[in-house]
């Protein structure tokens, strides 16, 4: 029996560890092939596992998507009817250099980036709604005001 390797995105165990327990379950009946559930706590031990390619499946972030693909990890699926946002406002051009802000109207850190935007650049900034996250709230955040 092969050992499968399987595990999600830190932002989705948060949605609930127990749903991905189950669905590890009914994958491992489907394939007959024993798959071992392992949540990743944060993101930073998330890229640990991308960079060593340690997993056989993974259900990943926008996030981490972009470093994943680099990794050589294929997309085989995607949930029926899940949908992950990502937003970035900016004015004109990003900055070749630095910190990269994204506000995000959403209670915890979950994985939204941009593709093509080196992820340790960027800074997120919490906001009551995209409405408050207007160019002189964002500045004002930079600032640390």
């Amino acid at each position: 029996m092969t050992l499968i390797r399987f595990s999600v995105c830190p932002h989705d165990i948060l949605k609930g560890k127990e749903r991905w327990e189950s669905f590890a379950k009914r994958l491992e009946e489907i394939l007959k092939e024993k798959v071992i559930f392992e949540p990743i706590p944060d993101f930073k031990k998330e890229f640990e596992y991308i960079e060593k390619g340690d997993l056989h499946l993974y259900y990943v972030s926008p996030r981490s998507l972009r470093r994943a693909l680099n990794r050589g990890y294929k997309p085989v699926a995607k949930i029926k009817n899940q949908k992950d946002r990502y937003f970035l406002l900016t004015r004109g051009e990003l900055p070749p250099e630095g910190e990269i802000l994204i506000a995000l109207p959403f209670l915890e850190a979950g994985g939204y980036a941009l593709l093509g935007i080196d992820i340790e650049r960027v800074k997120l900034a919490f906001v009551k709604d995209y409405n408050d996250a207007t160019p002189f709230h964002l500045d004002k955040i930079k600032r640390g005001g």
